[in-house]
């Protein structure tokens, strides 16, 4: 009988745990505009982050009734991927085929050269 207990509430901490372990966040940026980071520590790789940002971000526009039309994506470190998105109404003139954009990389440039 104890035994069962002890493999309940470890079944429930593994639980808790992994729940945590994939996270997204919205943020408005704009008029109809939001930006959505996911993080997806437990899906390997940055597929797996993309998948939950953008099934996210669409999840968050049909709740609101409205149509996801994604700006620009991509990711920004591994296992975290962020989507910038808009949520229109199906009969929005600037509801069309996309046109994403990709997330840009950071470069540092070392202007030092040497011998100077």
């Amino acid at each position: 009988m104890q035994s069962k207990l002890v493999i309940t509430l470890l079944l429930a901490a593994c639980g808790a745990t992994f729940s945590g372990c994939q996270s997204t966040s919205v943020l408005p940026a704009g008029t109809d505009t939001y930006t959505l980071t996911a993080n997806a520590e437990l899906v390997p790789g940055k597929p797996g982050a993309q998948k939950l940002a953008l099934t996210a971000a669409n999840q968050y526009c049909a709740q609101r009734e409205r149509t996801f039309l994604p700006v620009k994506s991509g990711p920004s470190q591994l296992n975290v991927y962020i989507v910038t998105f808009r949520c229109l109404l199906p009969n929005d003139p600037e509801l069309q085929r996309p046109n994403m954009q990709p997330t840009q990389a950071t470069v540092i440039e070392d202007s030092m050269q040497s011998g100077q």
